[in-house]
This record gives structure tokens, C-alpha cells and sequence, in this order.
């Protein structure tokens, strides 16, 4: 009986996380509908209303299931993909868009298909994301495997003083590398390894 109520109270948030997600959640819905309405005084034709009925309802929804003390304190690192997946396709390009003074579905060939498999697609993982909080036999066999496998692997343990200069030196590398090719003569498109090494650039930070 204590195991369980001291596990139940590892996941409380506290006061201070359930303010800090409260502001943070109006923050984030202000702007969606700040910028949804910018957006019809951009482009007020149908497909772009629609694209932006679908991504401010989407996003409202999200922003009020995830940016909760609770979901944090619980699975912190999965709910920042649910919002990180939300804001690189959804509302980050609403906001983007907006500021830019640009249609949401400016550039895009066919928009309404775009947002719809967004929104189905968010609509998945938050359905994974409470199915997975609501289960704690499957979070202690995730858990279990966690430690089983990738803990063997070392994956899981945290990288050496050493270890993170050395990724920050092959980042800080790729980056002036990347930007020196970018900025001469030798620039190529289509060059798989110089996209490979652009793609390091990531470790410098």
C-alpha cells in the first residue's frame, strides 16, 4: 500500500507546475487564435479557412490535454513530442505563416490533404499518449524492456564530460563545414554526404 501511494504522488504536479502550464497553455492558445484571425485578413478564400479551422481546432485540443502538470510530471518526454509534432506542422506554420504576412496554405500544392493527414495523424498520438499514461502495466513493461535492453547497450546512461565536448567539437565542425560550403564555390545539390554531414550540425548543441 505504500509502494502504490508513493508512486501515486510521484506523478502529483505541484502548484507551481500546474501554473506554469496553465500560462504556458494560454500563451500558446492566444496565439493560434491571434493569428487564425490575422489569417482572414490575409487570404480570406475557403481553402485557407479551412486549413486554419483544422489547425486551430487541433491545436486547442492538444494544447488542453498535454500542457498539463500532471502529463508532464508523468511522461514528460512523450508529451513533448505530441507538442513538438503539433507545433513543426500545425500551429508553428499558423504563427510562421502569420508573421510572414503569408497564406497558411501558401506554397503548398494541396493544402487541404496536408492538414487533414496532420490532424488524423495528431489525433493518433495523442490517443497513444493517453492510452499510455492511462497504463501503468504497460509503462513498467516498457520500463522493464528499457532496462533489459537498451540499458545493456549503455544507451540509456548519461554521456562523460568528455563525450559531450567531443559531440559538441564534431557539431561545431559540421557547422562551419556546412556553412563554409554553403556560402562558397563548391556548393552541389544532390550531395548525399554533405547533407549527411549538415545534418551533424545538431551535436554542436
Amino acid at each position: 500500500m505504500k509502494q502504490i501511494t508513493t508512486a501515486a504522488y510521484r506523478f502529483e504536479p505541484s502548484i507551481q507546475a500546474i501554473r506554469n502550464c496553465r500560462k504556458a497553455k494560454l500563451l500558446a492558445l492566444w496565439s493560434v487564435l491571434l493569428c487564425a484571425m490575422g489569417q482572414l485578413l490575409i487570404d480570406a478564400s475557403g481553402v485557407n479557412v479551412i486549413c486554419v479551422f483544422i489547425v486551430v481546432a487541433i491545436s486547442t485540443v492538444t494544447f488542453h490535454l498535454v500542457i498539463k502538470g500532471s502529463v508532464f510530471r508523468a511522461l514528460p518526454l512523450p508529451a513533448l513530442m505530441v507538442l513538438g509534432f503539433n507545433v513543426s506542422t500545425m500551429s508553428g506554420a499558423l504563427i510562421a505563416q502569420t508573421l510572414s504576412l503569408r497564406s497558411l496554405v501558401y506554397n503548398l500544392q494541396v493544402p487541404l490533404i496536408t492538414f487533414v493527414l496532420c490532424a488524423l495523424f495528431q489525433i493518433s498520438l495523442l490517443v497513444a499518449l493517453f492510452i499510455f499514461l492511462s497504463s501503468s502495466n504497460l509503462r513498467s513493461k516498457i520500463r522493464a524492456i528499457n532496462r533489459r535492453v537498451f540499458g545493456r547497450m549503455g544507451i540509456m546512461q548519461a554521456p562523460s564530460p568528455v563525450q559531450l565536448w567531443m559531440i559538441g567539437l564534431i557539431g561545431s565542425a559540421a557547422m562551419l563545414w556546412s556553412a563554409s560550403d554553403m556560402y562558397g564555390d563548391t556548393n552541389q545539390y544532390g550531395d548525399v554526404g554533405a547533407k549527411f554531414i549538415a545534418g551533424m550540425g545538431y551535436l554542436a548543441f
